[in-house]
């Protein structure tokens, strides 16, 4: 060995990091990798394609409390406008110039409610017979005149009672439960207005249609109740009362005492 090639292999000795050197092995001298140079173009992206990633944000901890949800219809003596479109409503008549000209009824004749504001007690019944139309006032109908005897038994003269129909037009068959909704906020309108002490339903479509499809008249009649901050007591069907004397009975003697809210 040369002292050329000597002083080559000390220096790649050093290069490599040994920690010792060695004279006694034929060390062949490490070829430097030289870097390979691509003659492929590479074209540069456009702006367009490049796709920017959002940084990640740290989760917000809100110091306000959470909006709970509130179902109108449970609170007693609370009207919204955002959930009933005859909220802003102001008067009787106004109210019943909306029915007139609601889809619902498409131009069918209207019942309108009968009696004086600050009723005792607000008589709701389904829907009216198309004889109902051509009685002068709700006391010369059939239904109206027991209904008058029942509470003028009970101290309440007819001048202190309202009368009115969930659904306010005849209808050959029952109302369709897809208008229960508009039916309910017309008559929480119809009861602001009105101002009753009491609410009396009078059989189960009407109950269904106010308090829900779910209820049930057998297990419900004569249960003091609440709809729209009014006292409230569903009673069996008025109608069906007049020919079968064994509910009148049924709803003199435990309906109504049941309720405890008249006096016998």
């Amino acid at each position: 060995m040369t002292q050329e090639e000597l002083k080559n292999y000390l220096e790649a000795q050093a290069e490599l990091g040994s920690v010792e050197i060695f004279f006694d092995e034929p060390w062949e001298l490490p070829k430097k990798q030289k870097p390979v140079v691509s003659n492929t173009v590479v074209s540069k992206p456009s702006p367009s394609s490049l796709q920017v990633q959002e940084p990640i944000k740290p989760p917000v901890t809100s110091t306000e409390p959470l909006k709970q949800s509130i179902d109108f219809s449970s609170i007693k003596g609370t009207e919204s406008q955002n959930f009933n479109e005859f909220g802003k409503v102001i008067s009787l008549d106004e109210l019943y110039v909306n029915i007139a000209f609601h889809s619902i009824y498409q131009g069918k004749q209207i019942f309108k409610g009968q009696g004086k504001e600050n009723p005792k007690i607000f008589m709701l019944l389904d829907f009216p017979k198309l004889e109902d139309f051509s009685a002068k006032n709700w006391q010369e109908m059939p239904v109206g005149q027991m209904l008058s005897k029942m509470f003028s038994a009970l101290s309440i003269n007819a001048e202190d009672c309202y009368f009115s129909f969930m659904y306010k037009a005849f209808s050959e068959r029952h109302p369709s439960p897809l208008l229960d909704n508009t039916l309910r906020q017309i008559l929480q309108k119809e009861i602001a207005l009105v101002k009753p002490d009491i609410l009396v339903i009078f059989g189960e479509l009407a109950m269904r249609q106010a308090l829900g499809r779910d209820k049930s008249l057998k297990t419900i009649a004569g249960e003091p109740l609440q709809f729209a901050g009014t006292k409230t007591v569903v009673l069996h069907d008025a109608r069906e009362m007049l020919s079968n004397v064994a509910l009148k009975r049924e709803t003199w003697s435990n309906h109504i005492p049941k309720s405890g809210l008249f006096k016998q």
